[in-house]
């Protein structure tokens, strides 16, 4: 099972200051650099959901959850919490805010849906051959929200594997005509890919490798830990479909 939680960002003073309690002091630093009070209460938010979520799962606080950094700077828990195989990842586009959580290699991307004059450009350097021929063959009225799509699939992929943006060119991805959904035409990792709207105006994909044994956070020896309050089910459903695996959770009802 993927547990998949959003949170809008744009949050009352009153949470602001309760997330920035459990912040630690790198992130308090970060959180002042933002120009915008907008930015900065996004940024607070985004970081204290975050943590307090880790810590349901963990059932430790908050301010304790401690983080490492794959090579190409993916988080992942730090050591301190090694008695969890927990994996996590995060992605946020103005007001919203997704995270998904698993037992398995996993990443997410959101995109906001928009005007986009610059879609062409774009496909053509950082998509595939293939992609950039499929994407000019549309209509130009689906061309941005399909770019979007692809666009958010090639992210998910790249944040479950740990590589960095040179491994754009490692996955190709089409569109199922039947299905609107993702299909993988050739990747250097085994991965499942869903496509959903999360919320109007946005997109988002999430990815889940399915080759853990290779176990690419390097946190294989890392057991569950069966007394958290919210338990991630570790098991693998025969059907193909990575949306069967899905659970979706509101953070802020």
């Amino acid at each position: 099972m993927i547990e998949i939680w959003q949170a809008r960002l744009d949050i009352c003073p009153q949470l602001e200051k309760e997330y920035w309690a459990v912040l630690n002091a790198e992130e308090r630093k970060r959180a002042n650099r933002f120009v915008k009070p907008e930015d900065q209460t996004r940024f607070i938010a985004g970081r204290g959901i975050l943590r307090s979520l880790l810590g349901q799962y963990l059932n430790v606080a908050a301010a304790s959850i401690e983080f490492d950094y794959l090579p190409q700077g993916k988080p992942i828990l730090g050591q301190k919490h090694s008695f969890s195989k927990l994996e996590f990842n995060v992605s946020h586009s103005h007001n919203l805010a997704l995270y998904v959580i698993s037992n398995h290699n996993v990443g997410i991307d959101l995109e906001f849906i928009r005007p986009f004059p610059q879609v062409l450009s774009l496909a053509c350097r950082f998509f595939t051959e293939q992609e950039f021929t499929d994407l000019v063959s549309l209509p130009s009225k689906q061309q941005e929200r399909v770019f979007f799509q692809i666009w958010t699939a090639k992210e998910a992929y790249l944040k479950a594997t740990g590589e960095g943006l040179s491994g754009l060119q490692n996955i190709e991805i089409s569109i199922n005509q039947t299905s609107q959904q993702l299909d993988v035409t050739r990747s250097q990792v085994k991965v499942r890919l869903y496509s959903f709207i999360p919320r109007d105006h946005f997109i988002a994909t999430v990815a889940r490798v399915e080759d853990d044994d290779s176990n690419l956070t390097q946190q294989s020896d890392r057991a569950l830990d069966t007394s958290n309050k919210l338990t991630v089910e570790d098991h693998c459903l025969c059907d193909e479909s990575l949306e069967n695996q899905l659970v979706f959770r509101n953070w802020d009802e």
